[in-house]
């Protein structure tokens, strides 16, 4: 009795084994701790499976007290057992399931009441068909890992080759930049060497003006110089012909008195011009803005950019992600992502709106057969789905110059085929309406309180004998 009173207090009241792993509570029960945390995720206020005491404990610890006492009775049932078999020389024709051991039919049988025992040729059936769920099982989880691997073997080559095509985009992106930053730099270059060349003539103009005039001041100051010299030799000469030479002296000085007096009365200065400096604001000034102002004329801003994770493998995008062509017979190799359409000709926007008022322009030409809108971020992508707002998309649909809502299916009357469709999305008003681009009729709309994010996207079909073989998002004017 002593100890059947033993092994109840080492038993778990929720498996109702001996204990593995024994976790204690603040009300003093105790429980493997495994099923324990099966019991508290089926019950999140973690309360103690015997009197509901909600548990304060974040960790659980294992009582060793506990676990050394249940190892040594197990041991010690086991070690008596073996003994208590030999004194019964019983046929061998039972076997525990649970334990996975053979049983006495004497002895042990009792302690086995809660366990499935059964005789030995069941449970060579029953165990052999155990085996062969968990080879199965087996096997469908290898397939399904062999499956996964060769996924992850193909999203991995994918993603090589988005990244090379990345590059290339990124350098013709820039090369584009770059030879407009060259050009215009070198048209500044130009510009600077061309007002250097002004400045220089400028210059040596007035230089030259300086340096005739010098001249001429020299040519008089060396006369006067040499008519002083002249008066100042005769005064001491002091012979018979000082008079004749004085009356030479005084004849010459006045031929050239009217030219001394002329030049003296309108004197010629030397006096620095204006404009003879290197005009900096003009070559310098304002010159990032200018440069930004060219790069714009190079620069495209999209509202919309196609998402290529998402497109149909039937769909083929540009390499700038604004233009979808139908890849009719090329169907293209693409990894099974989830994010990915591989039911529908559908390819989304790489990002979704989920507040606000946007619009964007898709140029359809006289493409035969598109559809083009929103949808919501959780539409089947695997599945068949209808341009409905059931399925969680709404939008304008053409089929062979047949226009409808999709939606309800209501037919859209045109006076001439639209080519440009403006659609634009009043997310928390929750209108997404249609109108032709051109003179901006109103083509469609639909009203929905959209509750979760909406992404635009794109469907066509092959294109037959149109002339426009892509439908594309249209550029949108910068600020």
């Amino acid at each position: 009795m002593a100890v059947s009173a033993f092994e109840d207090f080492l038993t778990c009241a929720v498996c109702f084994e001996m204990f593995q792993e024994p976790v204690s509570l603040g009300c003093n029960h105790s429980f493997c701790r495994h099923c324990l945390q099966n019991f508290w995720q089926q019950n999140p206020r973690r309360t103690c499976p015997i009197c509901r005491r909600r548990s304060s404990k974040e960790m659980l610890t294992v009582n060793f007290a506990l676990k050394e006492l249940s190892v040594s009775l197990t041991q010690k049932a086991d070690g008596e057992e073996a003994v208590q078999w030999e004194r019964h020389p019983e046929e061998i024709r039972l076997f525990c399931l649970d334990k996975g051991r053979f049983l006495c039919p004497v002895c042990e049988f009792s302690r086995h009441s809660r366990h499935t025992v059964v005789e030995l040729d069941k449970a060579a059936a029953e165990v052999k068909e155990q085996i062969r769920r968990r080879l199965k099982t087996s096997r469908q989880e290898r397939d399904i890992a062999a499956k996964a691997e060769k996924s992850y073997v193909e999203l991995k080559r994918h993603s090589l080759e988005q990244v090379e095509e990345c590059e290339r985009r990124i350098h013709a992106e820039f090369s584009r930049f770059h030879q407009l930053l060259k050009t215009e730099e070198e048209k500044s270059m130009e510009e600077l060497r061309e007002e250097q060349r002004r400045q220089e003539q400028a210059i040596q103009e007035e230089m030259d003006h300086v340096q005739r005039r010098l001249v001429e001041l020299n040519q008089n100051i060396s006369n006067m110089d040499d008519q002083i010299a002249s008066i100042d030799r005769n005064v001491q000469a002091r012979h018979g012909k000082l008079a004749k030479t004085w009356l030479d002296f005084l004849k010459d000085y006045g031929k050239s008195k009217s030219q001394v007096q002329a030049q003296e009365s309108n004197p010629v200065l030397p006096k620095l011009g204006s404009g003879l400096l290197i005009n900096q604001a003009k070559i310098v000034g304002n010159l990032g803005f200018k440069i930004w102002k060219k790069l714009q004329t190079l620069a495209e801003y999209r509202p919309v950019i196609l998402d290529p994770n998402t497109a149909s493998p039937s769909l083929r995008l540009s390499h700038d992600l604004t233009k979808v062509a139908f890849a009719e017979g090329q169907r293209n190799v693409l990894p099974d992502n989830p994010e990915r359409f591989t039911n529908e000709e559908i390819v989304l926007g790489a990002d979704g709106f989920d507040g606000g008022a946007h619009g964007w322009e898709v140029e359809v030409g006289d493409y035969p057969r598109w559809d083009i809108g929103g949808v919501r971020a959780s539409v089947d992508r695997r599945g068949k789905v209808f341009s409905d707002g059931e399925y969680g998309i709404w939008c304008l649909w053409c089929g062979d110059r047949v226009y409808n809502d999709g939606d309800s299916e209501r037919v859209v009357a045109v006076t001439k085929r639209p080519e440009r469709i403006r659609i634009a999305l009043d997310f928390d008003r929750g209108f997404l309406t249609f109108y032709d681009a051109h003179d901006s009729t109103h083509l469609c709309m639909h009203h929905h309180r959209f509750t979760e994010k909406l992404f635009p996207y794109v469907s066509i079909g092959a294109e037959a004998e149109a002339t426009t073989k892509e439908v594309k998002i249209c550029v949108k004017p910068l600020p």
